[in-house]
């Protein structure tokens, strides 16, 4: 919730005004949540290709805009990352990067 605003005047040779204000914000810890992730290092990268391998691209994008074509791969991509690439569950919070 942001409380306390306060009108700190304009800047020096501008119109533009300065605020100043106070947020309180609460969240949950996430130190026992569980977080899932791929494992790409395990992926089956073969059947992968094989799979794509057999789509008949120009037939399926032929009459398609170029966002629906996009759309269209993406669709395709994530469907066989989630049937080829296993996923690694983890406990806790995320590692903090330095």
């Amino acid at each position: 919730m942001v409380n306390a605003v306060h009108n700190l005047g304009n800047f020096p040779g501008s119109d533009h005004t300065m605020l100043s204000w106070n947020i309180n914000y609460c969240s949950k810890a996430h130190e026992d949540s569980e977080r899932i992730a791929y494992n790409y290092a395990k992926g089956d990268y073969i059947s992968i290709k094989t799979e794509m391998a057999t789509i008949e691209w120009v037939n399926l994008m032929q009459h398609l805009t170029v966002e629906d074509s996009w759309n269209e791969f993406k669709e395709i991509l994530n469907t066989l990352k989630e049937k080829y690439i296993p996923k690694k569950e983890y406990m806790g919070a995320p590692k903090q990067k330095p």
